[in-house]
């Protein structure tokens, strides 16, 4: 009786699976990253009245200050950030809008929706 095997290929399809698999994961991540971030910059968009959402604008740098990045590799998240100093302070003062913008969102849903077009054929 003669054996053959096909390891390289099925090894070949695992390995185009799992890349597929991660560029899914990622575009997942993005999505909600995104997500977030334009509800922080919605939060930040306000008319000049004095506490709570949307916060006012006066020079527009704590909105300009909202930023995100998405990490791959093994630990892959998404981090939505505001690096403006007194970012903490308006925190403080006039409620967490970075956190309001992270309940605003469906985070699954909107995951779902970026890591399923690139997951087809995986």
């Amino acid at each position: 009786m003669k054996l053959t095997s096909n390891a390289k290929q099925i090894a070949a399809r695992f390995l185009s699976r799992a890349k597929g698999t991660q560029r899914a994961v990622l575009a997942g991540l993005t999505a909600v990253a995104v997500a977030i971030n334009k509800e922080q910059v919605e939060n930040l968009s306000g008319s000049g009245e004095k506490g709570g959402f949307p916060v006012a604008v006066r020079s527009g740098h704590l909105r300009r200050s909202a930023d995100m990045e998405v990490v791959g590799g093994a630990n892959p998240h998404a981090d939505v950030i505001n690096t403006a100093v007194y970012a903490a302070k308006i925190h403080n003062s006039n409620g967490p809008f970075l956190e309001d913008a992270r309940k605003k969102v469906n985070m699954k849903k909107v995951f779902a929706s970026g890591f399923s077009p690139k997951f087809k054929g995986a």
